[in-house]
């Protein structure tokens, strides 16, 4: 017996389907001219038809039938593992999705411009994502762990000092290797300040990001390398504003800094604030 591809069950459903729908199309027109005879006036054709109730009937089956095959062919999708290549084909999607949004902000990121960045058919997109508010959400999911990735193989040294001097030269480090993925940060960013519920995680990240380094600080403080002029929870979000404005100005504007002294300029701006009165 031959053996049957995973994919056959839903294909297979949704031939049925258009069997299922051909044929009651097929009962419907019969049954209409079952009842009028031919060669008719347009008022006797009136006359004739099918009442109301029985064609409302007839339409509701059909779509009762359209319905139940749907959702047998969707929870068969759902049930079937994704494919290595559908695994790819989604990767590829949501890369693309990052390249648009650094190129052309959220609002230009439409199904449209995805189709002319990837060369997939605008169904690849409907059957892989149940929308493109998912496409952008997984892409800026995609962009904010890597940013992570990169800060948690920061995260080394015993005193506090070392350990925060490696979280700002990574975020350097990471805007200079990911371009794209930084101007597509900055999009999202942007998206934010228009909605605050755009992207509803971010707020708690922000703030679980900001507690960490205010807690580096506290450390730093206790250790003697650090005299915030302020309290550290302000000192935190200081720290972020720098650090994010000055890597913006240096992607805007390649005379703002060279590329190789970046990370050193950074960090001793930030440096020199929190050990201002020590």
């Amino acid at each position: 017996m031959r053996a049957e591809h995973p994919g056959n069950n839903g294909t297979r459903a949704f031939v049925l389907g258009t069997l299922v729908c051909r044929r009651l199309y097929h009962d419907l027109v019969q049954m209409y001219k079952r009842k009028m005879p031919r060669r008719t006036t347009r008022t006797a054709r009136k006359r004739a038809a099918p009442p109301a109730g029985e064609r409302a009937a007839a339409l509701g089956g059909i779509r009762g039938e359209i319905s139940a095959i749907l959702a047998v062919r969707d929870a068969e999708r759902r049930a079937v593992p994704p494919s290595a290549a559908s695994l790819k084909r989604r990767a590829d999607i949501i890369a693309a999705a990052i390249q648009v949004i650094a190129r052309d902000g959220i609002r230009g990121c439409t199904i449209t411009a995805l189709e002319r960045e990837t060369g997939f058919a605008r169904g690849h997109f409907s059957y892989h994502f149940k929308s493109k508010e998912e496409i952008i959400g997984l892409a800026f999911a995609t962009v904010g762990s890597d940013w992570a990735t990169t800060q948690i193989k920061a995260a080394v040294g015993e005193r506090a000092a070392d350990r925060l001097e490696g979280h700002v030269r990574a975020a350097v480090a990471w805007v200079l290797r990911r371009p794209d993925y930084f101007r597509c940060l900055m999009s999202f960013r942007v998206e934010m300040m228009r909605n605050p519920q755009a992207f509803p995680p971010a707020a708690s990240i922000r703030k679980q990001m900001w507690e960490a380094c205010a807690g580096m600080i506290r450390q730093g403080t206790a250790e003697g390398d650090f005299g915030p002029r302020t309290d550290p929870d302000l000192e935190a979000r200081a720290l972020f504003g720098t650090v994010d404005g000055m890597l913006m100005y240096a992607a805007m504007d390649a005379t703002f800094c060279p590329a190789d002294e970046l990370a050193d300029r950074v960090w001793r701006t930030v440096a020199d604030r929190l050990t201002a009165s020590t």
